[in-house]
């Protein structure tokens, strides 16, 4: 009878495992499927326009050039004080580049958005299964719309976050917002999907919020669009060297 009751917990314990193991795989799953908000190789244009307690910013548009997962080319075009100024990622590190005085600056990836609402985590990293993956998740109504809520958990030890919320339309497997906590453990930001277009081959128009919790009072509208697939991108352009030489 001992021996039944063994193998009996043992078998309850091995499915209740394999349910878990399952449910996790079908979320990582779900998350991978909506995860790419980019093109891997592409021409595209940003616009940037941040409040903080109530005060808008000077908005920020770039050209933005992008090859793979890790490298980003953002050439400045308005305002016109810093047109021309050139930021490249590449790998971990990136590059800045002021064509005024002819200097360059450097700094990892996560160093270069401390003190914004954006962690590169959040939207030019391009991927977030790069550094989380999805550990569980539920089914979820938001404003209306039913949602698969995914949570992640990072892979590395530098992520920004100690946990994020990634909620998905179950009509159409696309992105509706996040939410990030900190490694103490509460909400500290949203990013919300505002608007959008996608046709077959992915996102023709992102317009998303990215908001901080508490009393810092600041968010940030990014716009993308104009996404040129076609575009050929010259590979020289995510070379260091040559970023004095673009105009």
């Amino acid at each position: 009878m001992k021996k039944g009751r063994i193998v009996l917990t043992a078998v309850l314990f091995f499915q209740a495992v394999w349910g878990l193991t399952a449910q996790e795989s079908d979320y990582q799953a779900v998350f991978l499927a909506a995860d790419r908000l980019f093109p891997e190789k592409a021409k595209l244009t940003l616009s940037m326009q941040s409040t903080k307690k109530g005060k808008a910013r000077d908005k920020v548009g770039f050209t933005c050039y992008m090859s793979g997962t890790e490298k980003y080319l953002l050439i400045m075009e308005y305002p016109r004080i810093l047109q021309g100024q050139l930021q490249l990622r590449s790998g971990d590190v990136i590059y800045f580049y002021n064509n005024k005085v002819n200097k360059m600056n450097k700094m990892s990836a996560a160093a270069a958005f401390m003190g914004t609402s954006i962690a590169q985590e959040d939207i030019m990293n391009t991927t977030l299964s790069r550094m989380y993956r999805a550990c569980g998740g539920s089914e979820q109504t938001v404003d209306g719309i039913e949602c698969r809520c995914v949570e992640l958990e990072p892979t590395v030890s530098d992520a920004a976050y100690k946990k994020i919320l990634v909620y998905i339309k179950k009509e159409d497997g696309t992105l509706l917002k996040r939410e990030y906590f900190s490694y103490k453990g509460g909400l500290i930001k949203t990013m919300r999907v505002l608007d959008s277009r996608v046709s077959a081959d992915g996102y023709e128009f992102l317009k998303v919020a990215t908001e901080m919790i508490g009393n810092s009072g600041e968010s940030t509208v990014l716009t993308f669009e104009r996404f040129d697939r076609t575009a050929a991108v010259d590979p020289r352009l995510f070379e260091v060297q040559r970023l004095k030489y673009i105009r």
